[in-house]
């Protein structure tokens, strides 16, 4: 996708066009701009509005019979329409009319118009705002046309000459009042002066059958309405410019018509008029509280249900152009916004589904992802845990377990439920063996959705070549899919692999779970974002919860279906926005939550809710909701399911055909905690290092695994650089690893333990690697092999 897709797609959005009124206005008023600026009081800007399209905004305020009044969407009989005619005429009044214009340098074009009437007078004006010169010829002896002879209770004549008195001295025009044309010559000739082009707008057809370059008739004007008139002197007037510029007189039809669409994710709130329609007396006050009815009528069907937008305040045409900019051009200046922006679409969905012509920024956000990452101006360091843990779930943490003959299913959990839930995928998989009578196989990978939304396609194919090539060597099985979102990527990116939810076929199977004890009767079900496409998954969950026991209550419509915050891995790119979402999340009133995506149900621990998994309540006897494990904790469980899953099929103590699910539950969470914790001391280096829990909370936050701040500290020990600081005994030091920098503020409490006071990371290099002066240039200080701090100066800098 290039810059021109994403603009064609803009082209498509509905976010700008005109509402109803608007569409209904013959003159095109944007009434949504005229009804904001009364709103804040900006009746001056409002009237140079108003003018810009009506041309003679009094006139067109006593003659107008308001078809935007009756397209208003504040219809009757709940409600009463906007009062636009009467903020029009609010307007018109002495104070409002002279408006101070900008000084316009002439043109050397000269423009001649045949007819004073109004479709004439309203194109003169229009280019001599533009700074042509204009000559107009009117036959009578006076300006106006069929407007003077409308009945003064219509159209006051004090009203039409103080409209129409101002031509009298208007810059760039000269009226040759009792000069009627009879004929144009073929070179532009009117009464002896050559023109660059000629306007007929006579309102009769004296030239019907003249055809020539430079002239442009306008046809039928008698049998046209006076608005019809203004808004056709107007359209010739851009003609006109257009044949000045490029030498094509393309006649430009301005008129909005009838608005066939509707306002989708629009929500009226019907209402009365409070204010008593009293003609040419209303006061400000009254103006106001009349535009405060208004709904500004636009689609919002995006923005009701994106985080993004409704997070930016950013329109989702306006959001499109920006998108296009950042691919156009350098990644600097004001795209840097639209860049982060980009970055922050959390990939739901959701705005896909409700946009009535199927635009999808989501997609369109990460085509741009993919470019910007083969271009090589993706900022990566963003994705750089997340691409990391991915390459650890398909490698280290990776598993292939099938010796049943044939494998009818392969039971595919997702890496993050392994992560979060060890225990529960453990029992998960013992149940899918045994309801498939020991025909299932089980593969422990990831579906290759983290390297999709960071852009890294290489790294995306690598992961669904590893789950084809499986497909391949077990039979072509079909795949049980316990997490959504691999089921979104295998729906988009492996469509030929045949797949099912695995709540869907549990419930058509002969086992029931155990009653969970401890919980509440009531749970409320937390749908991922990611199962807003599949309405029989929604539905099988909660046929599953009722046969356990529980009454799935659900949450309000705005909020079914919505991110977690994991979705395209927004945590580093937009943190503001990913916290909004978490302090959503954290504001959810109700019974305890059940998810059936780990990254949902982790999210909800983490912002304190009292939140379960659907493994939980179906394959263990739970009597809280922890809190989620941290990131360290999460790739040691990973490793400690692999090793608990190939020591089980090396031993053949896979639960027995026939035993009761969940009977086979000899390890709990203790037994896993257990053998995590070896796989810690085996893993550990030669020094312990001590984490408050409020740099812990920092490290989550940042992505840090202990292994990085080990590192960090390993390696000021090897290479002896540190900075210290005798006023707080602490050490700084730094090291980059990947893509990322991190930084440790450390306390030495002895020879082999050290104890973690800040960490921080960044994306940038340091040019001098291994050594660190302090930031007045003396005191470095470097660690002897044993780790002890010797000082080389009188002191260091807090870095």
């Amino acid at each position: 996708m290039n810059s021109q897709d994403i603009l064609e797609q803009s082209n498509r959005c509905l976010a700008d066009d005109a509402p109803p009124c608007g569409c209904a206005c013959p003159l095109g008023v944007d009434i949504k701009g005229l009804v904001e600026k009364l709103r804040r009081g900006q009746n001056a800007a409002a009237y140079r509005l108003l003018k810009r399209s009506t041309v003679f905004p009094s006139i067109v305020a006593h003659i107008c019979d308001a078809p935007c009044e009756s397209a208003c969407l504040l219809a009757p009989p709940e409600s009463d329409p906007l009062a636009v005619r009467e903020f029009e005429r609010f307007l018109c009044r002495a104070e409002y009319r002279d408006v101070a214009a900008y000084r316009i340098l002439p043109k050397k074009q000269r423009i001649g118009i045949v007819g004073g009437g109004l479709a004439g007078l309203s194109c003169a004006w229009k280019l001599i705002a533009r700074g042509y010169r204009v000559s107009l010829y009117e036959a009578t002896g006076q300006l106006g046309g069929k407007l003077r002879a409308l009945p003064a209770p219509i159209l006051p004549p004090e009203c039409l000459e103080r409209e129409l008195r101002p031509t009298a001295g208007a810059d760039f025009l000269e009226i040759h009042l009792n000069t009627d044309i009879a004929a144009v010559g073929d070179d532009l000739t009117i009464a002896g002066v050559t023109f660059d082009a000629v306007v007929a707008a006579t309102g009769d057809d004296q030239f019907a059958d003249v055809r020539f370059p430079g002239l442009l008739v306008l046809h039928s004007c008698r049998e046209q309405g006076p608005l019809e008139a203004i808004r056709q002197g107007v359209a010739a007037s851009y003609s006109v410019e257009s044949l000045i510029k490029t030498g094509r007189m393309d006649e430009k039809n301005d008129a909005p018509g009838s608005c066939s669409k509707c306002v989708p994710g629009l929500l009226i709130s019907p209402s009365r008029c409070q204010v008593k329609a009293r003609l040419g007396a209303w006061t400000e006050p009254d103006v106001r509280q009349e535009a405060g009815r208004c709904q500004l009528c636009s689609c919002r069907a995006c923005l009701n249900v994106c985080d993004l937008l409704e997070f930016f305040g950013k329109n989702p045409r306006r959001a499109l152009v920006e998108s296009a900019g950042v691919l156009g051009k350098s990644v600097t200046g004001g795209t840097k916004a639209a860049l982060r922006q980009a970055l922050a679409c959390t990939q739901c969905g959701a705005c896909q589904r409700e946009c009535p012509v199927d635009i999808d920024l989501g997609r369109i956000y990460l085509d741009l992802r993919r470019t910007l990452n083969h271009r090589g101006s993706l900022p990566v360091g963003y994705y750089a845990y997340y691409l990391e843990d991915q390459r650890f779930a398909c490698n280290e943490a990776a598993l292939l377990l099938g010796d049943a003959q044939p494998v009818s299913y392969v039971y595919f959990p997702g890496c993050q439920i392994g992560a979060s839930r060890p225990e529960q995928t453990i029992r998960s998989w013992q149940a899918v063996r045994l309801a498939s009578g020991g025909t299932a196989a089980l593969q422990m990978t990831c579906c290759g959705a983290p390297a999709a939304w960071a852009g890294d396609e290489r790294l995306h194919r690598e992961a669904l070549a590893a789950i084809k090539k499986a497909h391949a060597s077990l039979g072509r099985p079909t795949y049980l899919l316990a997490c959504p979102s691999c089921a979104r990527m295998f729906a988009k990116y492996l469509p030929t692999l045949k797949t099912r939810m695995l709540w869907e076929w549990l419930l058509e199977q002969d086992i029931l779970p155990p009653a969970t004890q401890n919980l509440p009767d009531q749970v409320t079900v937390f749908d991922p974002c990611a199962s807003a496409d599949v309405p029989d998954t929604q539905k099988a969950v909660r046929q599953l919860l009722r046969r356990c026991g529980f009454t799935p209550r659900e949450l309000p419509d705005e909020l079914r279906a919505r991110c977690c915050g994991y979705g395209g891995l927004i945590s580093q790119a937009a943190p503001e926005l990913h916290a909004d979402i978490r302090s959503i999340q954290a504001a959810l009133n109700g019974s305890p939550f059940v998810a059936y995506c780990s990254n949902c149900r982790d999210s909800l621990a983490a912002a304190g809710q009292q939140a379960y998994h659907l493994f939980d309540l179906l394959f263990s006897e739970v009597t809280s909701a922890n809190q989620p494990p941290t990131l360290s904790q999460r790739r040691q469980n990973r490793l400690v399911l692999k090793q608990r899953l190939v020591g089980d099929a090396a031993t053949d103590a896979v639960i027995a055909a026939g035993a009761a699910l969940g009977d086979a539950a000899a390890a709990d969470q203790s037994v896993v905690g257990a053998a995590s914790a070896r796989h810690s001391a085996s893993a550990r280096r030669s020094f312990e290092c001590l984490i408050p829990e409020g740099v812990r909370a920092v490290m989550q936050r940042e992505l840090m695994l202990d292994e990085d701040v080990e590192a960090v500290i390993a390696h000021a020990r090897e290479t002896r650089a540190s900075v210290f600081n005798p006023a707080n005994d602490e050490y700084t030091a730094h090291l980059r690893r990947g893509y990322n920098t991190f930084w440790v503020r450390f306390a030495q409490l002895d020879e082999s333990r050290y104890e973690l006071r800040s960490v921080y990371s960044h994306r940038m290099s340091i040019a001098a690697e291994g050594a660190m002066s302090s930031a007045s240039g003396s005191g470095v200080t470097v660690m002897d092999d044993a780790g002890i701090a010797n000082s080389g100066g009188d002191g260091g800098a807090n870095v």
